[in-house]
């Protein structure tokens, strides 16, 4: 090799090597103190070992005159590359805290630029309590961080945030948990995981879970426990609209995402939150064609004058224009009441959904069973001895037969199945629909009600 070249080659990867070895030793210890991991460290931890590429690690910062620039180093404070993740191959970028406390100079930001370009997934954001912070403006004085934009407040409050961990190490692990459901972009699919869970199994224990009067609650996470692969469920926005539970599961070893009222919560009412939450999540499952499995329990929309002055209209109509426009396959679950405005969050084969499973408690009603009664029998019940019982004993009956036999009223090509079948059906379903291909009109992009 010539001596120039040579010469070269050693002036790059002493440059290399001290820009990997870090620049600012008691930064770096003072994040241990803390408890969080450097930049480098949590790509490490999160890519499978040896797969890292490293990219504009050279690149200068941006000269600004001021004294500042004498501490600056090549690469502006951020980490970008590419790597796998459980075999995947991702993007993926990290900001060096220990450098200016991780200010986003022009270098910096043109370089997160240029990897999201890249990417091809769109993302979900993780947060580190005690640690992560996230706020347009700076706290005024006598408010703490935490309270201004902590993780938990973006958790619980605002939906910012889809998941929470303690420690960077959990975070780390639960994104990479999260990247194993799903595939590397909209024309893959979503990795097949033979995790040994028999595709015929029966859950009887559903049976203990739900109960049969519609008015009394359940964790509906429960449910989704017994039902998917292995009972392994990975919920987002798990703080945020807890009326209303997404995430994503198994079936046979195929993602899916899962979408399912909480009537723990408020009945399982939808609300404001709960629809845009139900939204985004359809939309992300039908960017990449994840499947999409509805668990159905809900008395519809909350009504309120505060439900109302907050634009109820316009944000439930969000969770109309998701569900019909999604062509992705759909499969609907009704385990108990789905009543009126219901129906279209929660949608039947009416707004695309391509096959709907009946439990024998499923509502599925233009209007709820007591309402429906004092309509249709207003007469009967008026001319009654004792209309109060006349009524009571109406709705009774109602809800023992008439739901089952008016369900037809809004929905066909449904199939009513025992509870303990739920997850076989399900897996047959997925199965009868992997060959489901939509052609759209096309047309320059959608106009979503925001």
């Amino acid at each position: 090799m010539n001596e120039i070249m040579q010469n070269k080659i050693e002036i790059i990867e002493k440059m290399r090597s001290e820009l990997l070895s870090g620049t600012d030793s008691e930064a770096i210890e003072t994040r241990h103190k803390a408890r969080a991991l450097t930049a480098r460290e949590r790509v490490e931890k999160l890519l499978d070992p040896g797969t890292f590429y490293e990219i504009e690690l050279f690149s200068k910062p941006i000269e600004t005159g001021l004294p500042v620039d004498k501490k600056t180093i090549r690469g502006d404070g951020l980490v970008v590359g590419y790597g796998d993740v459980n075999g995947q191959p991702i993007c993926v970028w990290a900001q060096d805290a220990t450098m200016f406390g991780g200010k986003v100079g022009i270098t910096h930001g043109a370089k997160i630029v240029t990897l999201i370009e890249r990417a091809l997934k769109a993302n979900f954001v993780f947060m580190v309590r005690n640690s992560s912070y996230m706020c347009v403006s700076s706290p005024p004085e006598g408010v703490a961080s935490e309270d201004m934009g902590g993780a938990p407040m973006h958790f619980k409050k605002t939906g910012c945030c889809d998941v929470l961990a303690d420690s960077d190490e959990e975070c780390i692990q639960k994104a990479k948990e999260l990247l194993g459901f799903l595939p590397s972009n909209n024309n893959d699919t979503a990795p097949l995981v033979d995790n040994g869970d028999d595709v015929n199994r029966e859950v009887p224990e559903l049976l203990d879970i739900v109960p049969g009067d519609s008015k009394k609650p359940y964790r509906v996470q429960d449910v989704i426990i017994a039902i998917v692969d292995n009972g392994q469920f990975f919920e987002t926005k798990g703080g945020w609209a807890t009326n209303l539970v997404v995430g994503f599961a198994r079936f046979g070893g195929k993602s899916v995402g899962i979408i399912a009222n909480n009537p723990w919560i408020m009945g399982g009412c939808l609300d404001v939150d709960s629809a845009d939450k139900l939204a985004r999540f359809v939309r992300f499952c039908d960017a990449f064609n994840i499947p999409l499995v509805y668990l159905a329990d809900t008395p519809a929309f909350l009504p309120g004058i505060e439900q109302e002055r907050r634009g109820i209209i316009r944000h439930g109509a969000k969770t109309v224009f998701a569900n019909s426009v999604a062509t992705t396959s759909q499969i609907q679950v009704y385990l108990r009441k789905c009543y009126g405005g219901g129906n279209l969050g929660m949608p039947g084969n009416n707004l695309g959904g391509d096959f709907g499973i009946l439990w024998p408690t499923a509502e599925v009603l233009l209007m709820h069973p007591e309402g429906a009664v004092s309509i249709i029998y207003r007469k009967e019940i008026a001319e009654a001895d004792d209309p109060k019982k006349e009524y009571q004993q109406r709705v009774a009956q109602f809800k023992e037969t008439g739901a089952v036999e008016n369900v037809w009223e809004v929905m066909t090509g449904q199939d009513y199945i025992h509870p303990k079948d739920t997850r076989s059906k399900i897996i047959r379903t997925l199965r009868l629909l992997e060959g489901k291909r939509l052609e759209t009109r096309w047309h320059k992009h959608d106009n979503m009600p925001l």
